[in-house]
């Protein structure tokens, strides 16, 4: 494991693709959590960001699935903390 910040090695394509799903599975927490902030929008500005965060929930949440299903199931850190 190399936890220097001066040498960063390249990732390899899994790790990559995990660091990728990751990300993604944050966004959508995200966007349901400001969803949930957001309860019943009181004016036309917060009914728009209200759509737009729906919207993009569902969009991302779409490609999480998407994503876990060609995800291998084996799951390792081996190389998840390197470069």
């Amino acid at each position: 494991m190399n936890l220097s910040l001066d040498t960063p090695q390249p990732m390899s394509a899994e790790t990559r693709r995990r660091v990728e799903l990751a990300r993604l599975e944050a966004d959508v927490s995200y966007f349901c959590a400001r969803l949930e902030l957001f309860g019943e929008p009181v004016s036309s500005n917060q009914a728009a960001q209200r759509r737009a965060f729906r919207y993009l929930y569902k969009q991302l949440s779409s490609r999480v699935a998407a994503a876990q299903e060609t995800q291998p199931k084996v799951f390792s850190l081996d190389g998840l903390f390197d470069g």
